[in-house]
């Protein structure tokens, strides 16, 4: 028994004397084809080492190879699906002699990963994964307990559109195994804008689900963006299914650049998702800015978007969400649905509704007196929809408004039915009851003109209380006077703009005595 037990202990001592020993005298650069050949039986598609290939067992066992490549679909390295400057494993031997790979410390300095969609929603990452051929050497299990990545890159690409590039990646990664669960936390730049993002995945299913939390945050804007859902068909057509919170609370967070009120530091956006708890609901606001005639992209102080969400490479659908507007103290709610569609040209469709929609606030000052005049108002908030339709390649909107606040008093039943076409805008339907129980209606295109919006196109407006229209146009509330009784009509073929208005073919009634001309 003891012969026999020290004949054992000599044995593991001479096999780990040559374990550490080998190294000193082994060129592992001569492995490098079998090195390549079992990375390619594991990953599922070619790889080549194209540096050197070192192995360190002391102070611990590390595995570093330089300049290492992964082809792409087409099996070409010129453009490889990954590539890195080098790749550092450090291992656990024990468990890599049972068939099992546990990295205690993964490496990849300067990695680029290139992803590429497809026009059927699929992507160049589908093949991705063990061969079926069994090879040599196929480990049953990884465990990856830290996986760090330095000044990475990430293209992903889509025929016709410019290529999304997030760049200087740095972040840390772990695994319980290939199939998951995942923890990620990065930062990294988009459009020269500081980023970062925390993700948490569960372990992925025989079916290849798996469920997502993240939280996306973007400094520059105030923005953070919150998924908690499920992921599917990472092997076909990706597909997200769960929901979304967008917070942005930045008073330039929809592309006007602004000097921030106050002291300058941006709002504090929330945590990112505890990967064991959930994504906390608290949000601040901005103190609202000083008053003056200013846009929506200006007046606006947050915005919040929350309802579920589906998702795939070629579009998303966000049904029956929420759209909450604060501007000047107040809270606009809107509430709808929309579609886009991501393959080019890029698509929107949007229908929104609310009970009431406060316009002075969005697009005036906050204090009454000093309200623009409703035509003001009105111009202001077309040149917000030629801009807005200026980024959407093909989009319509629906918006339906019970009560509107306008030029200081209320305007109801608003039906907008918009689409953007040829660089401008089609106004395919626009109904409203103005003050005075008026109500106006008109079609037509508009587009920009040298001194803000232009619109052509027919309208009407008819009703009793033209006293009381008028006064509201003029936006002078100091008129007195007995108000006009009696109905009218005005219709005609109407260009406004260009400090303006022209009506041509103008047919119309005041108390039964009828008129017409240009």
């Amino acid at each position: 028994m003891n012969s026999l037990l020290l004949t054992l202990t000599a044995l593991f001592i001479l096999v780990l004397s040559a374990l550490f020993a080998a190294p000193l005298f082994i060129d592992w650069n001569d492995y490098r084809p079998a090195i390549e050949a079992q990375m390619t039986k594991l990953i599922g598609s070619p790889v080549k080492v194209d540096g050197q290939v070192h192995l360190v067992v002391l102070p611990a066992p590390q595995l570093k190879f330089d300049n290492i490549k992964v082809a792409n679909a087409n099996g070409s390295l010129d453009t490889p699906f990954l590539e890195a400057k080098s790749l550092e494993a450090k291992i656990d031997v024990g468990t890599l002699l049972t068939g099992k790979v546990e990295a205690h410390q993964l490496t990849m300095i300067d990695p680029t990963l290139r992803l590429r969609l497809d026009g059927t929603g699929g992507g160049n990452w589908g093949d991705i994964g063990p061969g079926q051929a069994g090879g040599s050497f196929v480990p049953k299990d990884v465990l990856l307990d830290s996986v760090r990545v330095t000044g990475g890159t990430v293209e992903i690409q889509m025929d016709g559109v410019p290529a999304f590039v997030f760049t200087d990646i740095d972040g840390e990664a772990s695994a319980a195994s290939l199939a998951g669960p995942y923890k990620v936390s990065a930062s990294y730049d988009f459009e020269s804008r500081p980023q970062s993002i925390r993700l948490s995945t569960g372990a992925m299913g025989r079916s290849g689900q798996f469920r997502m939390k993240t939280v996306l945050r973007d400094p520059d804007r105030s923005a953070s963006y919150q998924l908690d859902g499920v992921v599917s068909g990472l092997r076909a057509i990706p597909a997200y299914d769960g929901s979304l919170l967008l917070r942005m609370s930045k008073l330039d967070a929809l592309g006007v650049d602004e000097p921030p009120q106050g002291d300058g530091a941006p709002m504090p956006v929330p945590e990112a998702a505890d990967p064991q708890g959930g994504v906390p609901d608290d949000a601040a606001v901005l103190p609202n800015g000083d008053g003056g005639l200013r846009d929506l992209r200006k007046t606006a102080s947050y915005l919040e978007v929350k309802g579920p969400l589906k998702a795939t490479p070629d579009g998303a659908q966000l049904t029956d969400f929420e759209l909450t507007l604060h501007a000047s103290g107040r809270p606009q709610i809107l509430k709808g649905d929309v579609a886009l569609d991501f393959r080019p040209p890029f698509k929107a469709d949007a229908k929104l509704a609310a009970r009431w929609i406060d316009f002075d606030a969005l697009f005036g000052a906050s204090a009454a007196e000093d309200r623009p005049s409703p035509a003001a108002v009105v111009g202001m908030f077309a040149d917000w929809v030629l801009d807005e339709a200026a980024k959407v390649g093909e989009g319509t909107l629906s918006l339906d408004v019970e009560q509107a606040g306008l030029g200081g008093d209320l305007a109801g039943g608003l039906n907008l039915k918009l689409a953007s076409a040829d660089g401008g805008v089609a106004i395919e339907q626009l109904n409203a009851t103005l003050p005075g129980e008026n109500r106006v209606s008109a079609s037509g295109s508009l587009r920009k003109g040298e001194s803000g919006p232009l619109f052509k196109g027919p309208a009407k407006i008819d009703g009793s209380g033209l006293r009381a229209l008028t006064r509201w146009a003029a936006g002078d509330r100091a008129i007195t006077g007995q108000a006009f009784v009696g109905d009218f009509s005005l219709s005609a073929d109407a260009t406004i703009g260009e400090d303006e208005v022209v009506l041509a073919n103008a047919n119309g009634a005041v108390s039964g005595t009828k008129f017409g001309g240009s």
